[in-house]
């Protein structure tokens, strides 16, 4: 995991897996591999998907939260933890 990756279209299908997942009352876990930020490919780079309401119809919540990560220039762990995107009783490790 990257910071640059936080708000991509793959971080919107983990998230939307394990919000549906969360709704059983599981606790949910998350350890996060971070690694430095590299440059030279266009990962982290797939964000319009926002501009597309199939996205939105799938889960507004997390798409507006993702979106504003994006818009506040914020993408990086700290903010997918402090905003909520998966309930608060998620469990975080870096």
């Amino acid at each position: 995991m990257q910071n640059r990756y936080v708000g991509d279209v793959g971080d919107f299908g983990k998230y939307g897996l394990l919000r549906n997942i969360s709704k059983s009352n599981l606790t949910i876990g998350i350890n996060w591999y971070l690694t430095p930020d590299e440059s030279g490919n266009e990962d982290g780079k797939h964000i319009s998907y926002l501009q597309k309401e199939d996205y939105r119809k799938c889960d507004n919540d997390l798409h507006n939260s993702l979106n504003e990560i994006i818009l506040q220039n914020q993408r990086n762990i700290e903010s997918v933890e402090k905003i909520n995107i998966i309930p608060n009783y998620t469990m975080f490790y870096s």
